[in-house]
C-alpha cells in the first residue's frame, strides 16, 4: 500500500518543486542598479520572460517569452515571442546607460517565433548567499548566478514592460 501511495504521489511531490522553486524574478546581479541588469521571470503557469539589461541602451533585442520547464538539472525553454527594437538611429549615450551608445527614435515590436525556438541550460538547485547582509536565494543558469528578488513576478512586471 505504501508503494502505490508513493507512486501517486511522486509526481506531485516533483511538479510542486520545478513548477514553484523557481518562481519569482531573477536577476544576473545581487544589487539593483539604476535600472534592471538581465533578468528572468518565471511564474507558476510554465510561462516566462526574460528581459536583457535595462542599462544596455544600445540593444535591438529587449526580451523574449515562452514556456519553461526543468528536466533533471536543465532548464528548457521554448521561445515563443520577442520584443525588438525597430528604427531608431544610434547616438552618444546619456543618463545611467552602461555603454557608450543608445538606441533613439525607435519602437518595440513583438515579434512571433514560429516554430518556436527550443533553448536548454544547465540549472543549479536554488541555494543562498548572504552576500552584503541581505539573505538572498540563488540559481545559477548557464553557469551565471542569478538572484531573486521576489517570488513574485506580477508585482514587479510593470518594471520591465512598458
Amino acid at each position: 500500500m505504501k508503494r502505490y501511495l508513493l507512486l501517486i504521489l511522486l509526481p506531485a511531490i516533483i511538479c510542486s518543486q520545478t513548477s514553484t522553486g523557481i518562481k519569482g524574478v531573477w536577476q544576473d546581479s545581487d544589487v539593483l542598479g539604476s535600472g534592471w541588469s538581465n533578468s528572468f521571470l518565471f511564474y507558476d503557469n510554465g510561462s516566462f520572460k526574460f528581459f536583457f539589461s535595462q542599462m544596455d541602451c544600445a540593444k535591438k533585442i529587449v526580451s523574449y517569452s515562452g514556456k519553461w520547464k526543468i528536466n533533471s538539472d536543465t532548464l528548457r525553454l521554448t521561445v515563443k515571442e520577442m520584443t525588438t527594437i525597430k528604427g531608431g538611429k544610434l547616438v552618444a549615450s546619456e543618463g545611467s546607460c552602461a555603454g557608450d551608445s543608445m538606441i533613439t527614435g525607435g519602437w518595440l515590436a513583438k515579434l512571433k517565433i514560429d516554430p518556436p525556438e527550443k533553448l536548454l541550460f544547465p540549472l543549479s538547485k536554488v541555494t543562498s548567499e548572504d552576500p552584503d547582509g541581505t539573505k538572498r536565494e540563488v540559481l545559477i543558469i548557464d553557469n551565471k548566478k542569478y538572484w531573486r528578488f521576489t517570488d513574485d513576478p506580477d508585482g514587479l512586471i510593470n518594471q520591465f514592460e512598458f
